[in-house]
């Protein structure tokens, strides 16, 4: 096996980054779509781990503040606290099974932070999925972030996704799942 390269994701990884999406992270009918039109406008990066010419790990950057269900109570709560700050959001990380607890997911955060820095983001905001019973792949990495300025634990953060033509890869049609909504602030830096 290669080493594990990790680089900006192109227009033609694009495709296959947002079929793995669509597969490991949230199926949903408009998903793929989004993702392909959010990267032509300019407000959407992505960045890859590849051994042996294969995506086997991404994180993705978008420009804006969007949960992947609304929540615009906590986006106001958000607002109050960055006024006019360019809020980043982390989008989605997936990392192959076979190819987990090797650094992978740290060194792609590592490299969304350089690029949320690259791109002019005063925050960099995150929402980190916590299934059923409390189990987080992400919050341990979270660290390379920094320390939180907005931090709050939201139950059934993905009730009704199924709304939106969404289903969660864990619960299905009923999610259960929470989340951890956490803003950094990247000018403290």
């Amino acid at each position: 096996m290669d080493p594990i390269e990790i680089s900006e994701a192109g227009e033609s990884d694009i495709e296959q980054i947002a079929l793995l999406t669509v597969k490991y992270l949230t199926e949903g009918e408009n998903i793929a779509e989004d993702i392909r039109q959010s990267y032509k406008k300019g407000v959407y990066w992505a960045y890859k781990a590849e051994t042996d010419g294969e995506i086997v790990g991404f994180i993705t950057l978008k420009e804006g503040m969007s949960f992947t269900v609304p929540h615009p109570e906590i986006e106001e709560e958000i607002l109050e606290f960055t006024g006019e700050g360019r809020i980043f959001i982390g989008d989605g990380m997936w990392v192959d099974k076979k190819m987990r607890r090797h650094g992978i997911g740290t060194r792609l955060m590592k490299v969304l932070l350089d690029g949320a820095h690259e791109h002019g983001a005063d925050y960099l905001l995150n929402e980190y999925w916590i299934y059923p019973g409390g189990k987080s792949l992400i919050v341990p990495m979270a660290n390379v972030f920094g320390i939180p300025v907005f931090q709050k634990t939201v139950p059934n953060f993905y009730h009704g996704m199924e709304k939106s033509g969404m289903t969660c890869p864990i619960c299905g049609d009923d999610c259960k799942c929470s989340a951890e909504v956490v803003l950094y602030d990247l000018r403290k830096e």
